[in-house]
């Protein structure tokens, strides 16, 4: 479930400017998040560290995320039907790429008590125009230079959290765009478990997400390899609907199936907040329909993202 609160004056976003200075933007709002809950199926090998993240006071850093995101919706015969999310998406894609500058603070002394605790206070904001490969539509996404996203969140990187703040500037479109590509930077936020973890350890994190349509989502990590202070992880991504029917001319249609296929790798360092590199991504099915009806609605929403050096 979110909260909606107000946060008055810069809590989480700091006012630390670079030259020349970014553009100003609005009083940032703030959602709380339910916690995640995490399941620890195998601590793996030995030796074993605690994964925890240590960014706080190290240097700004920069980083390129580059989004997919698409959704298609059919109609077809129950008989004809095939249950599985597809490899492929079969709709068009639209794709963003975000270059961010990334900063962990601590989290302000004197906030409200009723706040979730948090140790740590992540910022992401954005350093140039959101990059959709075509010129018209990325000048027509100007104005979000400088969009301001962040969470508060404990060393294991369990989100309590996001803030977010529009240049004052910013376009409804560029703002609404610019927003729906950050939640989805931080709904697949990487989270560890509390205990010693090593080589071959495989946990689970279930979460409660906002996109474009609101899922409760189930995220396996497996961690494939231990450097220091990197580790690669696998990730596999189970989606389904928080609602159980949709309603429209009088129908009723329920929830039969949903399925997702959504994989891929992702590099660590818990001296940054964002993976380093890596990428995953796939396909979420839902099949809508009723018990007395051959047709089943089928809406597919596909997810990608990528890591890597800012531009």
């Amino acid at each position: 479930m979110l909260f909606l609160v107000g946060v008055c004056g810069p809590v989480l976003l700091s006012g630390c400017e670079s030259t020349p200075p970014p553009p100003a933007t609005e009083q940032a709002v703030a959602l709380t998040l339910d916690a995640p809950k995490v399941t620890v199926l195998s601590t793996g090998q030995a030796p074993k560290m605690t994964a925890a993240y240590e960014d706080k006071g190290e240097n700004r850093s920069t980083r390129g995320v580059v989004i997919s995101k698409g959704f298609q919706q059919k109609t077809v015969e129950a008989a004809s039907l095939d249950d599985k999310a597809p490899s492929s998406p079969g709709g068009e894609m639209e794709k963003t790429r975000l270059d961010l500058e990334v900063d962990t603070t601590d989290p302000s002394s004197n906030e409200e008590q009723s706040r979730a605790p948090a140790t740590r206070a992540v910022e992401l904001r954005l350093t140039s125009e959101p990059d959709t490969g075509d010129s018209e539509s990325t000048n027509q996404l100007s104005s979000a230079k400088g969009f301001r996203y962040g969470w508060r969140a404990q060393d294991n990187g369990q989100v309590s959290e996001v803030q977010i703040a529009a240049p004052v500037e910013a376009t409804q479109e560029a703002r609404e765009h610019t927003e729906s590509l950050f939640k989805i930077i931080s709904a697949y936020q990487v989270v560890f478990p509390t205990e010693d973890i090593g080589v071959g350890a495989q946990w689970q994190v279930e979460t409660r997400v906002a996109l474009d349509d609101a899922f409760l989502q189930t995220t396996t990590y497996t961690v494939k390899s231990m450097s220091g202070d990197t580790i690669e992880l696998g990730v596999q991504v189970q989606q389904r609907p928080t609602l159980g029917a949709l309603h429209a001319d009088n129908h009723t249609l329920n929830v039969l199936h949903s399925t997702s296929n959504i994989t891929g790798t992702v590099s660590v360092n818990l001296k940054t907040a964002l993976p380093t590199s890596g990428s995953f991504g796939g396909t979420t099915r839902v099949i809508y329909g009723e018990d007395s009806s051959p047709i089943r609605i089928v809406q597919d929403s596909t997810t990608r993202l990528e890591f890597n050096s800012a531009e």
